[in-house]
């Protein structure tokens, strides 16, 4: 049976709007997120990347203000780019920190476990979510559903997406050693390919 959580509000589910229609980019220095093929900021705490299968968009605006904390919590819009459905897999969603190393996506029952000292970071990043406008420009919304704070509602190992579809969702990794600057990426591993999605902390 299926254990019963409440989910993330999705205050940042104006990252839909951003993703479908890739607007309001803010330069394209060399060396930032925007210079990588694919990759458009489109927004200063914003960041979109369309691969082959799937395009998503990152939101950093909490991370990017607490620097040290030990856990990195960004808000995330995920869609897909073909007309059948495509499976993305709470194993299989990871960040890259910028020296390199390889943080899985905790599981739910992980998630459970650190919750207590992670209730206070998780509210006041919901409180600090960037107040975008909402839309789904035509797509049906839906929820990146890993990780839920204590409650009703259930979680899903995985979730599968079409190009008629926005899937929105807040994911929380640990970090030892705490959140650097620098540059991080958000990897999601399909089958036949990989989406990457840089992000520039403390700049």
């Amino acid at each position: 049976m299926s254990k019963a959580y409440v989910s993330f509000p999705l205050a940042a589910i104006g990252l839909l709007l951003l993703l479908h229609t890739g607007c309001g980019s803010v330069g394209n220095a060399a060396g930032s997120p925007s210079s990588t093929p694919g990759v458009s900021q489109i927004g200063r705490n914003q960041v979109k990347a369309v691969g082959a299968d799937l395009e998503g968009v990152v939101s950093y605006k909490f991370a990017n203000a607490n620097l040290g904390d030990e856990w990195l919590i960004i808000t995330v819009a995920i869609g897909g780019l073909r007309g059948e459905a495509i499976e993305i897999r709470q194993q299989s969603i990871s960040v890259r920190t910028p020296d390199g190393r390889s943080i899985p996506l905790p599981p739910q029952d992980e998630f459970i476990e650190a919750y207590p000292e992670l209730q206070s970071t998780l509210r006041r990043a919901l409180v600090a979510s960037e107040p975008l406008e909402a839309t789904r420009g035509g797509r049906r919304p839906c929820e990146l559903d890993f990780q839920r704070i204590p409650g009703t509602g259930t979680t899903r190992t995985s979730v599968w997406v079409t190009q008629r579809q926005l899937c929105v969702g807040m994911l929380s990794f640990p970090v030892q050693g705490g959140v650097q600057p620098g540059r991080w990426k958000l990897v999601i591993e399909l089958e036949e390919s990989v989406l990457e999605i840089p992000f520039l902390l403390g700049d």
